[in-house]
């Protein structure tokens, strides 16, 4: 487990998931004003009595994934929608150029964050990237605009 400081706040999180972590920060999750997470994202487990404590700036993840947290959004459009094992992927018009990276997670710029509404960046060519669902056939199409941050006043 890695231990991630923010402000008074301690967590606990699986490394493999520091993306998802990153990305509840994005969508505003994190931080949460109770100790059980209801929109779950992945298992981070938050110190007792940490729920109240007041954070500042940004979490203090493994320099490799400090790319990964946004001050503003990366906007994409769905161009492709294909189905691999029962999965649905799309390709986004946004790639590596635009600052996307495998692990990176989006969700449609309309919806409010559910474990049912993000997709994962599963891979990354120059000017785009295939995202697949968290869960099987969600209802994307496309033309739909995603992103991988929640910014107040955006809907």
């Amino acid at each position: 487990m890695q231990v991630i400081r923010w402000g008074g706040r301690v967590y606990l999180i699986e490394p493999d998931e520091i993306n998802l972590f990153a990305a509840a920060v994005n969508f505003g999750i994190e931080p949460r004003t109770g100790i059980i997470n209801r929109d779950y994202l992945g298992r981070f487990f938050l110190r007792s009595r940490n729920e109240s404590k007041a954070v500042t700036g940004k979490p203090a993840l493994p320099e490799r994934w400090m790319s990964y947290l946004h001050d503003s959004p990366i906007r994409a459009t769905v161009t492709k929608m294909q189905f691999k094992d029962q999965k649905g992927i799309y390709t986004v018009n946004k790639g590596a150029v635009d600052g996307v990276k495998v692990g990176m997670v989006f969700i449609d710029e309309n919806e409010t964050p559910n474990y049912f509404n993000f997709f994962v960046v599963i891979s990354v060519e120059g000017r785009s990237a295939e995202v697949k669902g968290m869960r099987p056939f969600p209802n994307y199409q496309v033309g739909n605009s995603l992103v991988t941050k929640i910014v107040k006043g955006m809907r």
